[in-house]
Order: C-alpha cells, then sequence, then structure tokens
C-alpha cells in the first residue's frame, strides 16, 4: 500500500468551487490520469470507501490489490485503487495526482462547511420552531420548505453515548452513500447522538432501501449494527416534532439492542412513550415546547394548556381565559408557528399532547421538591 501526501501549507490558501464543479474536475483529472498511465483502470473512492468515480465506468474493483492513499498531512481523503501497481510515476502522472488530492481537499472543506451551516439551522428550528426567518435560511440552501413532501431519516450507532468523532465519522459515511456526489448535496446534519438526514422523497420502501444499504455498509466496514428511523413530513416545518420522534425511537431501539431500519407507527405515539423514564420525558417536553417556556410566550403555553383540557373547544378556552374567541384562535396560530406544529393534524395533536402531559408532571415534581 503506497501513501501520497500533499502539505497542509499547499492547500491552505486555495478557493473551493461549488460541489457540481468540483465533481466535474474530479471526473475530468481522474480521465486525463488514466490516459497518462496509458488507460490503466482507475477506482477513486472517498475517505468512508464510497466509490466516486471508476475508469473505465462500471467496473467491478473490489479485487484490485493495488491502492495509493491520499492524504493532505495526516488526514485521508480518498484512495486510488487500481489492478496493477502504478507507483513510481512519471512527472506528468505525479501533477495530475496532486491536482486529483487538492480537487478532494477542496470537496471535502466545501462538504463540511455546508454541513455545519446545515447543523445550523437545524439547531435554529429545534430551537425557535418554524419562523418566517427560517423559511428564508433554508431558501438560501436550496430547501424549499414548501410543496415538497420529504423523509426524514435518523441514524445512530448501537454505542449508548457515541463520541463527536464517532458522530462526525458517521456523518460523512451516510452523507457519501444519501448523495452518491451526483448533484445537490442532502441535508445531512450531526447532532449528539445521531445523523439526521433530510430528504426530498416520497416513496417510503425507496428511503427504507437506501437505509438499508446504509446499515449493511457501515456493518461490513465496521462490525458494527446501525440503527436507522424514518419518519415523512409535508414540509420542514414538520422537522421538530419529526425529530423527537426519531430520537425517542433510536433511543428505545438503543436500550432493546434493535437495529436495522424502523418506521415508528405515530398512531401509537402516547403508548411508546409510556414506558420512558421522568429524565426521558422531560428531554422530550422540553423538545417540543421550548420556543413557549419564555417569558412572553407564556400566555401562549396556557392558552393551548386549557384549550387541550377543554377538549380543543375554542368557546370553553375563551370563557375560562376571560378573553374572546378570535384572541383564543390567534394565540393557538401563533402558538403552532413558534413549534412547527399543525393542531388539526392528529399526529401533531398528540405530539403536543403528549409533551404536555411530561411537561406538567416535571413542573409538579419540581414544586415537590420545594
Amino acid at each position: 500500500m503506497e501513501s501520497w501526501v500533499m502539505s497542509e501549507g499547499a492547500v491552505a490558501s486555495s478557493e473551493v468551487d461549488t460541489e457540481d464543479a468540483l465533481i466535474s474536475r474530479l471526473k475530468g483529472e481522474m480521465i486525463s490520469l488514466y490516459a497518462a498511465l496509458g488507460k490503466k483502470p482507475l477506482a477513486l473512492e472517498d475517505a468512508t470507501r464510497y466509490v466516486i468515480y471508476t475508469v473505465p465506468g462500471g467496473l467491478d474493483h473490489r479485487s484490485w490489490s493495488c491502492q495509493i492513499d491520499l492524504k493532505v498531512g495526516h488526514t485521508l481523503l480518498g484512495v486510488l485503487r487500481t489492478p496493477t501497481p502504478i507507483v513510481p510515476l512519471e512527472a506528468k502522472a505525479e501533477r495530475l495526482l496532486n491536482q486529483l488530492l487538492l480537487i478532494l481537499c477542496q470537496l471535502d472543506q466545501w462538504t463540511r462547511g455546508k454541513s455545519e451551516r446545515y447543523g445550523l439551522l437545524m439547531e435554529r428550528v429545534l430551537f425557535e420552531g418554524w419562523t418566517s426567518a427560517m423559511h428564508a435560511l433554508f431558501a438560501d440552501e436550496g430547501m424549499k420548505p414548501y410543496g415538497r413532501p420529504m423523509v426524514l431519516m435518523g441514524t445512530s450507532t448501537a454505542t449508548p453515548e457515541p463520541s463527536l468523532r464517532l458522530i462526525q465519522g458517521l456523518r460523512q459515511f451516510v452523507l457519501a452513500r444519501l448523495w452518491r456526489y451526483e448533484h445537490d448535496m442532502p441535508f445531512v446534519v450531526c447532532r449528539p447522538n445521531a445523523i439526521f438526514s433530510v430528504l426530498v422523497k416520497t416513496d417510503m420502501s425507496e428511503v427504507a432501501a437506501l437505509g438499508a444499504e446504509v446499515t449493511e455498509a457501515w456493518y461490513r466496514a465496521y462490525g458494527e449494527r446501525l440503527c436507522t428511523v424514518i419518519v415523512p413530513i409535508q414540509t420542514l416545518a414538520e422537522v421538530k416534532p419529526a425529530v423527537s420522534t426519531v430520537n425517542m425511537t433510536l433511543l428505545r431501539a438503543r436500550e432493546r439492542g434493535a437495529g436495522g431500519v424502523i418506521i415508528p407507527d405515530s398512531k401509537n405515539l402516547v403508548q411508546y412513550l409510556q414506558n420512558l423514564g421522568r429524565d426521558e420525558m422531560i428531554h422530550f417536553s422540553l423538545d417540543i415546547l421550548r420556543p413557549l417556556l419564555n417569558h412572553e410566550n407564556q400566555i401562549l403555553l396556557e392558552t393551548l394548556k386549557v384549550y387541550l383540557q377543554e377538549g380543543h373547544s375554542v368557546t370553553k378556552a375563551a370563557q375560562l381565559l376571560h378573553v374572546h374567541r378570535n384572541t383564543v384562535i390567534y394565540r393557538i396560530g401563533q402558538a403552532e408557528k413558534l413549534l412547527g406544529l399543525q393542531l388539526k393534524n392528529i399526529d401533531d395533536l398528540t405530539t403536543l399532547w403528549v409533551a404536555m402531559r411530561g411537561y406538567e408532571m416535571v413542573s409538579a415534581n419540581q414544586k415537590a421538591e420545594f
């Protein structure tokens, strides 16, 4: 096994192009290198061993025993595989290989930067709820919030408390297999215990097949099982409650040693959460209700509480709160926007009901402790 190493200083000041341009250049360099090596077959893998490109196309390279690790400093960015040795290289091939490694480095910088921006967007949605500002920020990143049915996919390892390094490695692994280095990079972000991906797809069986592919590839590479949970969402405004559902499902799956692909039945959410421990229920409730827990939104939280207690009757809630029924309707609308929920949707209503009950339990316990 050979290594081709470029110093970090050689790439520090390089400009980063768009993803489509970088991938196009990468394939162009592979074709040029193929020609410079006398048309010896080549396969380029990324650092997760996903095949980016082969020349000629469609070759099965798994039996090729010769490889060159492509590194910047001590960081592995890719692997070039060939059926026969190609080292030592002629000067032209060396220049092409250096250029290939430079593009790999730029592609890595680009994906890391975009993933960080996606991660910040996800954190803002989970903390602030869905707002018009979120709509604009997602649109700036090429994610259209409305009119595109989507699927949220959460992926985690069997490790109870995976390290940040492990989660970041899993993100890179999942991203490569969902993106396939084709066009727009999918929305894939790291959270403390899992990787979350938003896919613009309506066919759950197709997404389940993708999840199974990722799970099997990880097991072949590392001998460890993954658990993948997929939940359909109609818009990005539904990301927040969907993340909570996925988190709870992953937690239960990890406790039971389950792996593979899981599609939770949202109709059984209340039954599913009945067995949660106190800390888990606190986490779930706060994750859903956080946008309403500041002082200025307490009136919205109280209105929702009364509305739910009175069997979703606006008139009865208005009477108990001593306000006009239009005020109740307005407050519920404001709360829905902040929470990213639609109470006409039975699943969203169930999620809110469970979160409110959990919050009441937490509040009662805190009062009892004092």
